[in-house]
């Protein structure tokens, strides 16, 4: 409990100290009680519940089985965007239709960037795919912040069908959004709606808004992606409803339901600077006053009140208050009730400016490339900055389509559902801006809720923020009741040749909590509670370290188009080539840098290597013979082992923890009897050793040849599994055609991938130059960088070019 202790403290000192940032950030706001009481609980709320962003930048979207999907990971705060160092792991996964993961794996972050890849079996079904990512502090909040990839993959090695798919359904939707939230009879609003088909993808249409005698009220036409809007205002006694038509199907839907008495609000830009909210109502208007709370990025921006006069109370907001993307507007009644509510969007003006280009437009096969980036602030002054490239055919199976990192930063991840070509939103133009007004209006979503927030509930915290390395959790409990066991201490072991081991103790649960040093790849863990004093009357299980809960985004149904099939079976034919010409070059990865070389416990007191000694067949030789400081004699008819304490020149008193290839072993008899022919290395730690909850008299610690605990019998009560590790980084593999003697080279050279560099540091204004050669394959190529630097600027950047033979 000591070390779970510490290791909060250090999560929330960490989180403590950005909040000092948000703080800061946070400007004055109208001097009454209730305004400062609704910023103060909100800011309270926000620093308790501390929120990160997960982007991933793929270097594609469309595959092949037996392709390799290459990502970047970049982990964010959620209030300005800069790079998170609150987790050290991220957490991916490729899942399907029926929320089942097919590949997982676990990255490591470091200054909130990591990067790694998935190598696409070939047992996988063919598919559309979600690629998801989030760390372990995201999994205490809703799946749908998590962060969600489409991608496609074909499995060419099995049958599958190109045959063009008929729709005779397009299960069309319509939804009506009114502002603010409420429709209130004999108040004007404005109602957007939104159409989509049974992807979720928004479609055409028009219609007309009719009474209960079907008298015609308004008229509607979508705008923008299945998106508009339109005005109403309700008379009392009258009901509404909705004809339209969606791709010649007429629809007939009821308006949402209209109140009797309530607010309403309308949010419209005064001029190029500033925003008219007008709050409208027909309660009884004496001495009633009105709260508009606004938030950027779960910052405060303003609180203001406003007394309701002729039934209306207006505000006026400056723009530049605002943070850059969705910005959230609220209306709380006198009573500090929240009653209206809507997202507002301001086309960001602080962003990563990526410079990138080629020095041709055009390359022969085999042919040198050279890529110059700079990186720059929108004023035009260096910034240093992390970025990942990736270059790709572009052709009927890969579209040149991508999400930016800014695209999903400022818009798509404070929204809920899928979002059509989200980088549409970011230009400059009318049309832009008012289907983004439109895209607020139908899409709202918010990190938190408003009753959470005043009522002051604390969350309970489920998931550690893993900011030094994996949390592996689990549950003791009493194999005679099945109840959870409290205050048992358990242990667990990484066998190796650098071993870890760790203990804790069970909490009112029955959980534990482990925090190893970062290993790579599948290792074998070892769970085990001390046997000799709790009679073998305890059982571990390990918790799933992936998340159980998932979004409700839609995943459509692959479709492959007849005009595809020559496209799949040269795809097919290249792929194929590429695996049997290059199989051992892609399958290197780069040396691990271990940070730490020594165990746990140090530098032993002690050292002996077998080998160097005469060896003996029983271990009661062994240490009586050379392990001066190890004492082994039978009391009672049962070894005791006792090490001397170097600083007293006497034995201990108490049994010394001893170490199997990291493993604790309690059962002296059982150590005694172990044959020493297998071990390879003893080491004496000769003095109190204090490690979290650890207390011991002094260390022994035997070491095997293989580090496999040499056929030693643990009880049966541990608790052995294989464990995901953190994925080691593989190199990406491109030919290089230096001399013409390498171009010469009568190997097939057919990749569609040309490069992935996940790793491009921008520093000093210094211009970045990347190189790689052309394949044997023609066609048009895209270059995508995406990058963000270490004040929360984000940007990305695409062009294309040709490769000819």
């Amino acid at each position: 409990m000591i070390l779970r202790k510490a290791y909060i403290e250090n999560c929330t000192k960490k989180i403590t100290v950005l909040f000092l940032f948000v703080c800061m950030a946070a400007p004055a706001f109208s001097q009454d009680d209730k305004s400062a009481s609704l910023a103060q609980m909100f800011t309270g709320y926000q620093q308790h519940n501390f929120q990160e962003k997960i982007f991933v930048h793929t270097d594609k979207t469309f595959y092949l089985a037996g392709e390799t999907i290459w990502f970047k990971v970049y982990d964010v705060d959620a209030y300005f965007n800069m790079p998170s160092n609150i987790s050290s792991i991220c957490y991916l996964e490729i899942i399907g239709n029926d929320n089942k993961p097919v590949l997982q794996t676990k990255i490591g972050l470091e200054d909130g960037k990591g990067n790694g890849s998935f190598a696409l079996p070939s047992s996988i079904e063919s598919g559309n795919y979600q690629l998801r990512a989030y760390t372990n502090w995201m999994k205490n909040f809703s799946a749908d912040f998590y962060f969600h990839q489409p991608i496609t993959v074909v499995n060419t090695l099995k049958k599958f069908s190109t045959a063009g798919i008929i729709k005779k359904d397009t299960g069309a939707v319509i939804q009506f959004f009114p502002e603010g939230g409420n429709l209130v009879y004999g108040l004007p609003s404005r109602i957007a709606f939104k159409a989509v088909d049974k992807n979720g993808d928004g479609i055409d249409c028009n219609g007309k808004i009719l009474d209960e005698e079907n008298n015609a009220v308004a008229s509607f036409q979508s705008f923008h992606s299945g998106m508009g809007n339109f005005m109403l205002t309700p008379l009392a006694s009258h009901h509404y409803h909705a004809v339209l038509k969606i791709n010649d199907t007429n629809i007939l839907q009821d308006l949402p339901a209209i109140y009797n008495q309530g607010f309403v609000m309308n949010v419209t830009d005064n001029d190029a600077h500033t925003i008219k909210i007008s709050v409208r109502s027909n309660y009884d208007q004496s001495n009633a006053f009105v709260y508009l709370f606004v938030q950027s990025h779960n910052l405060v921006k303003s609180v203001k009140g406003n007394a309701v006069t002729n039934g209306e109370a207006v505000f006026f907001i400056d723009k530049e208050m605002l943070g850059d993307g969705i910005s959230q507007f609220t209306v709380f009644n006198q009573d500090k009730q929240p009653v209206c509510e809507r997202l507002y969007f301001k086309r960001p003006v602080r962003n990563l400016v990526i410079d990138a280009k080629a020095d041709q437009s055009s390359y022969s096969t085999r042919k040198k490339v050279a890529i110059d980036i700079l990186s720059k602030d929108q004023a035009g002054a260096a910034v240093n900055a992390g970025m990942s490239m990736a270059v790709f055919q572009v052709d009927p199976l890969q579209p040149l389509q991508y999400t930016g990192i800014q695209d999903y930063l400022m818009l798509v991840s404070d929204l809920k559902g899928t979002i059509q070509a989200p980088e549409y939103y970011f230009n400059s133009s009318a049309e832009a801006g008012e289907a983004a007004d439109n895209l607020m209006l139908t899409q709202g979503w918010r990190r938190f809720n408003w009753d959470d927030i005043l009522q002051n509930k604390k969350k309970y915290f489920e998931f550690l923020p893993e900011n030094e390395g994996p949390v592996v959790e689990g549950i003791i409990t009493d194999k005679r009741t099945g109840a959870p066991a409290k205050d048992v201490t358990a242990y667990l072991s990484v066998p190796g040749d650098i071993f870890a081991l760790k203990s804790t103790v069970s909490n009112m649960n029955g959980e534990i909590k482990f925090n190893p040093n970062d290993f790579y790849g599948k290792r074998e863990l070892i769970m085990q509670t001390n046997n000799q004093t709790t009679d073998s009357i305890y059982r571990i299980d390990i918790a799933n370290d992936y998340s159980d809960k998932f979004s409700s985004l839609p995943l459509p149904e692959l479709e492959l188009p007849n005009e595809w099939k020559n496209q799949l079976v040269y795809r097919h034919i290249n792929v194929q080539a590429d695996n049997s010409y290059s199989t051992e070059k892609k399958r290197r990865y780069y040396p691990l840098q271990l940070s730490d070389t020594t165990q746990f416990f140090g530098t032993p007191d002690k050292k002996y290597f077998l080998d160097e000694y005469t060896r003996f067949i029983t271990m009661e030789e062994v240490m009586h013979e050379f392990v001066s400081d190890v004492r082994a004699r039978k009391e009672s008819g049962k070894f005791q082992i006792r090490l001397r304490d170097e600083n007293h020149d006497a034995f201990f008193e108490d049994a010394p923890l001893v170490l199997l290839d990291g493993v604790p072993l309690f059962d002296a008899d059982k150590i005694m009897a172990f044959d020493p022919l297998k071990i390879k290395k003893v080491e004496v730690v000769s003095r109190k050793f204090y490690a979290g909850s650890l207390v011991n008299d002094g260390i022994l610690s035997l070491q095997t040849y293989n580090n496999d605990l040499g056929g030693y019998q643990l009880d049966a009560n541990a608790l052995v599994v294989e464990y995901d590790g953190l994925q080691r980084e593989r190199e990406f593999y491109a030919p290089v055609y230096e001399t013409s003697a390498d171009a010469a080279n009568r190997l097939p050279d057919v990749r569609n991938m040309l490069f992935w560099s996940p790793d491009i540091q921008a520093t000093n204004g210094e211009k970045k130059q990347l190189v790689f050669y052309t394949s044997d394959i023609t066609g048009r190529f895209a270059v995508v960088v995406q990058g963000i630097s270490a004040t929360g600027l984000a940007g990305s950047t695409m062009f294309t070019f040709d490769v000819k033979n």
